[in-house]
């Protein structure tokens, strides 16, 4: 019975095993088909979208991070198709990824809300949008799409008139696209500066430099796409008057259309409007009015709609219907008042000045982030250092008052022990007086017992003089070693003169050895310990270091001094000896 559970939990496991392998291959295989999607965007956006309805079956069975990361791709192949962004999802995906996503990721959300925010005719949040995909694209280096940024900043700015904006925002493109080493997108980015001329009248002006972008673009790539440029130089022909040549450049600039990577639906505007003034130079009405009702259908934007009062006004001054002229020119008033650019510019200034704002907010938000990160830290890393402390202060108390009762113990033990030989040795003294041999054997025997004992249990071959035992300095050295302190400078001075004063022989050739021997301040104070017959464990409190040390050195030492291969308890007697 036993053995069929475990088949069975062993199965179930091995199954389970299986079932997430082949969720986490699903993923990563679903993730790698949405990389090339995205690529795909940038080359051929209609492909990327075919792509994306062709995953719409699987797209609502993954999780909701490659969820999201699939309608977002959605949004960015429509806008590069020059289809609209204003759907149900989009603010939805946008408000997603203002907490979630990687870097790239919140860019291409904040781009398209730009350009979310463009089509309902919100600019501030347009502007504050773009910014925020601007410096997403500096903090992961992507210039690419930081191109992309730029040139969208540049015709919001040229929507509402804001040229010195627009022309910074050119100069920016030129420069980030001239250090990817696309000449092309430089000079696609140079167009700025072409209306720039169309709105200040510098009619020579706009129609050489577009002279000149259409043959550059057509040296290094010639393509129907490049006569999208001409559109300029149709402009300042019909200005001049120049009919033949701007019928020449408008059919060359019509022609441009039947390019697959031009967005027709955003360009009708222009092309309805110069075709409406050709018509009307060259006195064909009816065909001019049939152009104005079509720019009528597709002028939105505020610069559509002042073409169109402005053609209107000069239709119907050709035509003398007055009626008709006076309304347009009202609406035309209306939407060229002079005031308007300025009010723009003041208008941008306020949405600079309120992105600057929360862009500080965010970064005072991020450094007091930071300051009380590096606070809690530090106050962890303190908590832990003083409980650290505690702790060795704790353990080593504790190993204080084991190495101290130790002391009190061997000290107890070897004290009685050393006065038990001393009463044997006396009563031997006594008995030699006498002829009781038999009782001197049996008490040099039991002397002999006591004598192995102490050499035994505390490593001492040695027993301490008279003066040794007297002395009240030795006593307060013992008294130290038994509390667990350590003697001060003076108190080992002291020890110096007292044993000068009782062993003059011993210091006399001690003090010679030190000079010639370079004996360290331990290894000394450990031969005037040694000659006072301390314990071992005595020796390790007093040195402030370990018992194993302590007969390391004393081994050490044999050589070191006497020139000799011994161990500790030798190094006791030659020093006993001298």
């Amino acid at each position: 019975m036993d053995r069929d559970r475990i088949f069975v939990l062993a199965l179930a496991s091995v199954l389970l095993l299986l079932f997430f392998a082949c969720e986490n291959q699903q993923k990563r295989i679903y993730s790698s088909v949405l990389q090339s999607i995205d690529s795909l965007t940038y080359t051929s956006p209609k492909r990327a979208l075919a792509r994306l309805d062709s995953l719409d079956s699987c797209t609502d069975r993954q999780c909701v991070e490659l969820s999201m990361w699939a309608k977002l791709l959605r949004l960015k192949a429509r806008y590069k198709d020059y289809q609209s962004v204003d759907t149900d999802e989009t603010p939805s995906i946008i408000r997603y990824y203002e907490d979630h996503g990687s870097v790239y990721q919140k860019m291409n959300a904040q781009y398209i809300a730009g350009a979310y925010w463009v089509e309902k005719g919100e600019t501030p949040m347009a502007i504050k949008s773009f910014q925020t995909a601007e410096d997403c694209a500096k903090a992961i280096n992507n210039k690419r799409d930081l191109l992309r940024i730029y040139c969208a900043k540049m015709d919001l700015y040229e929507r509402i008139f804001v040229y010195e904006k627009a022309l910074e925002e050119m100069k920016s493109a030129f420069d980030c696209a001239m250090s990817m080493g696309d000449t092309l997108m430089a000079l696609t980015s140079m167009e700025c500066k072409l209306r720039y001329y169309q709105q200040t009248d510098q009619i020579d002006s706009m129609a050489s430099l577009s002279q000149r972008l259409y043959s550059a673009a057509q040296r290094i790539n010639p393509c129907d796409y490049n006569a999208l440029t001409l559109s300029y130089s149709v402009d300042a022909c019909l200005r001049k008057r120049e009919w033949k040549k701007a019928k020449r450049y408008l059919d060359m600039y019509e022609t441009a259309f039947g390019c697959d990577s031009v967005g027709v639906s955003t360009l009708f505007g222009d092309l309805y409007d110069y075709k409406a003034r050709y018509y009307m130079g060259v006195g064909k009405m009816d065909s001019a009015l049939c152009f104005q009702r079509k720019l009528s259908q597709v002028a939105v934007t505020y610069y559509d709609k002042v073409k169109l009062y402005s053609n209107y006004q000069d239709l119907y001054d050709k035509l003398g219907n007055s009626d008709s002229l006076c309304k347009y020119s009202k609406l035309y008033c209306q939407y060229n008042d002079s005031t308007m650019a300025n009010l723009n510019v003041e208008r941008v200034a306020q949405i600079q000045s309120l992105y600057n704002y929360d862009r500080s907010l965010k970064e005072m938000y991020r450094q007091k982030k930071v300051k009380t990160l590096v606070i809690l830290c530090g106050t962890v890393t303190v908590v832990l250092f003083l409980f650290v402390m505690l702790w060795q202060w704790r353990m080593g108390k504790k190993e204080r008052r084991k190495i101290v009762s130790e002391i009190i113990a061997q000290r107890e033990a070897y004290g009685n022990l050393l006065e038990a030989y001393r009463k044997k040795s006396k009563q031997l003294d006594l008995l030699m007086s006498g002829k009781d041999i038999r009782a001197e054997e049996l008490l040099q025997e039991s002397i002999g017992k006591l004598r192995k004992e102490l050499v035994d249990n505390f490593a001492m071959k040695v027993f301490p003089k008279e003066w040794v035992c007297g002395s009240l300095l030795v006593r307060q050295l013992h008294s130290l070693a038994e509390e667990g302190k350590h003697p001060s400078d003076e108190l080992w001075l002291q020890v110096e003169k007292e044993l000068a004063l009782n062993e003059e022989n011993f210091m006399e050739w001690l003090t010679n050895c030190r000079k010639d021997k370079k004996l360290k301040e331990r290894e000394w104070r450990m031969c005037l310990l040694v000659k006072m017959c301390f314990l071992p464990v005595e020796m390790a409190v007093l040195l402030v270091t370990s018992k194993q040390n302590v007969s390391n050195m004393r081994s050490r030492l044999v050589q070191k001094i006497f020139g000799q291969n011994g161990r500790s308890g030798e190094f006791d007697i030659l020093i006993s000896e001298l």
